[in-house]
């Protein structure tokens, strides 16, 4: 009984110790979910907008694709709306696409995809995104079947969401 007692005593000054930590820890996050949206919204205005009329729709494979022409880019920082609600950033530098982001309106990213050098692997996708560099490679993803969602091809680099699901859950969430 007295161990029972001592154990609830600790308990007791253990409990404020974890709801600080734990106010500490929503705090941080949540600071650091608005500081993505605003360096998002801090890119949008330093970058080049494409007007809307000058992405196109082209077919690659089966699959009806977003895409605008490299002679419109500027470099570093290029977006166009992709979608009501949905625009796409594209990191543009000496010619060449280095990556894509995804946003809404609020800023939130929604997804992203960069690019090394490797000229090994075909196409990529992890989870909910695809991506591809060249025109073979990215014949192949969506000749797969891999995308879904958000497709976007910039010269012979493609990206794309698609249906994912969760783990533990067996839950499909559509990411579109």
């Amino acid at each position: 009984m007295i161990n029972v007692l001592c154990l609830l005593q600790q308990f007791d000054t253990i409990q404020p110790t974890i709801m600080k930590i734990t106010t500490a820890i929503l705090i941080c996050l949540l600071l650091a979910t608005q500081n993505l949206a605003a360096q998002v919204k801090n890119i949008h205005r330093v970058s080049n907008k494409i007007p809307d009329s000058l992405v196109m729709e082209k077919i690659i494979g089966v699959d009806t694709v977003k895409s605008v022409d490299e002679k419109y880019f500027k470099e570093g920082w290029n977006v166009f709306h992709l979608a009501p609600g949905k625009f796409m950033y594209i990191d543009y530098k000496s010619n060449v696409v280095r990556g894509f982001l995804l946003s809404d309106t609020s800023g939130i990213v929604r997804g992203a995809a960069f690019f090394s050098d490797d000229k090994s692997v075909p196409f990529w996708c992890a989870i909910s995104q695809c991506s591809c560099k060249g025109l073979k490679e990215c014949e192949g993803m969506f000749a797969a079947g891999e995308c879904k969602y958000n497709k976007v091809c910039i010269g012979n680099t493609c990206f794309c969401t698609k249906p994912y699901k969760t783990i533990k859950s067996k839950i499909r969430v559509e990411n579109n």
